[in-house]
């Protein structure tokens, strides 16, 4: 079954792989636009937004990192927005947004009440907000290994290394292919948010995902240029070594 989550007005639905089969029946109730409706239930091959009737739809494919193997693929969230009510599906369980459950059950203060009566893009941006920090997350996982392997670069292990390093550079890059088109879809959504929500309120709100994003691109850079130095270091010693 499907979980409900529920705050002040704002209802959040929130399906996982086979609860998907209940939703075409939320979205009769809700009077939801069947060409939405199959967008929300099948896979989507590219991120996407736009509004039909009085939804607003989006989908995202988010980097997710297989802690066993050190390898990314993809997770597809989907986004179905209404005036007072989230809904999101994916195939399995997102740990970002399984992290904001709690936030969005937390009791908000007196003063936001009517921002949250008001502005149903302040919780959607939270729940982007926090699979962007999950993304963070695994990234200093990453970096972790990245360290060790440093380690191992100093104790004289610089051939074993060479295939290390190379399968993380490989991570690397498979990462930042998965999250290239971000930035655009930012640019699209935000743009189709406007219109939708038509509230100037609600437009530093939804900058919140770019920021969020950067901040994970720099990330990423930062491991990328640490990774290629260790790489230099290590074929200089092992070259030395071989000399």
């Amino acid at each position: 079954m499907f979980k409900t989550f529920k705050r002040v007005n704002i209802e959040w639905l929130d399906f996982t792989g086979d609860e998907k089969a209940d939703f075409p029946k939320v979205a009769a109730e809700k009077d939801i636009d069947p060409y939405m409706v199959r967008k929300f239930t099948s896979e989507n091959d590219r991120d996407r937004a736009f509004i039909s009737g009085d939804n607003m739809f989006l989908s995202m494919h988010f980097p997710d990192l297989d802690q066993e193997t050190l390898e990314y693929k993809l997770q597809e969230i989907n986004f179905i927005i209404g005036r007072n009510y989230i809904i999101t599906g994916k195939a399995d369980n997102s740990y970002g947004l399984l992290n904001y459950q709690e936030n969005f059950l937390e009791q908000i203060e007196e003063e936001d009440i009517d921002l949250e009566k008001e502005f149903i893009a302040f919780p959607l941006v939270r729940m982007i907000e926090k699979v962007y920090e999950n993304i963070l997350l695994e990234l200093n996982d990453i970096e972790d290994y990245i360290d060790l392997i440093e380690d191992n670069i100093f104790m004289e292990r610089e051939k074993q290394m060479v295939v290390q390093i190379s399968e993380i550079n490989r991570t690397l890059i498979d990462f930042r292919r998965t999250i290239r088109t971000h930035r655009q879809t930012w640019s699209v959504f935000t743009d189709v948010a406007k219109r939708y929500f038509k509230n100037e309120a609600t437009y530093d709100a939804l900058d919140t995902e770019t920021i969020a994003y950067d901040k994970v691109i720099s990330k990423a850079e930062e491991l990328k240029e640490l990774l290629w130095e260790l790489r230099d270091t290590n074929n200089s010693l092992l070259s030395a070594k071989l000399s």
